[in-house]
C-alpha cells in the first residue's frame, strides 16, 4: 500500500506546515512580552513581523497589540514622538535627539 518513505514524506511536509503556523503566532506572543517589559522597538519589529503572515494578520489579537504597541512606543516618546516614522528603523529611530531615558530599552 503506502511505503515507509511516503508516510515519512508526508508526515515531514504536516510538521513544517503545522510549525510555520506555530512559529507566526509565537512573534504575537513575544511581541506582547516585549511590550509588557517596556521594549516597545522589539515589540514593534515582532508584531510587524506577524502582522504580514497570511494566517497571524488576519487574527484580531495581532491588530489590537499592533495598535497597543504603537501607541505605547508613541506615548513614551512624549514630544519627541512627532519625529517617529511609521516603518522607521531601529537605527534611524535611535539617532532622534531624545531626553533621558526614553532609549532605555534599545
Amino acid at each position: 500500500m503506502f511505503s515507509g518513505k511516503m508516510i515519512l514524506a508526508t508526515l515531514t511536509v504536516i510538521v513544517l506546515a503545522t510549525a510555520g503556523a506555530f512559529a507566526q503566532s509565537a512573534k504575537v506572543q513575544t511581541a506582547i512580552n516585549e511590550m509588557r517589559e517596556g521594549d516597545f522597538m522589539a515589540a514593534r519589529d515582532a508584531i510587524n513581523e506577524a502582522s504580514q503572515d497570511a494566517k497571524t494578520g488576519a487574527q484580531a489579537k495581532t491588530w489590537y497589540y499592533r495598535g497597543s504597541i504603537y501607541d505605547q512606543l508613541h506615548s513614551s516618546l512624549g514630544a519627541e514622538a512627532s519625529k517617529v516614522k511609521v516603518g522607521m528603523t531601529r537605527q534611524e529611530f535611535v539617532l532622534i535627539p531624545v531626553e533621558t531615558g526614553i532609549h532605555r530599552n534599545l
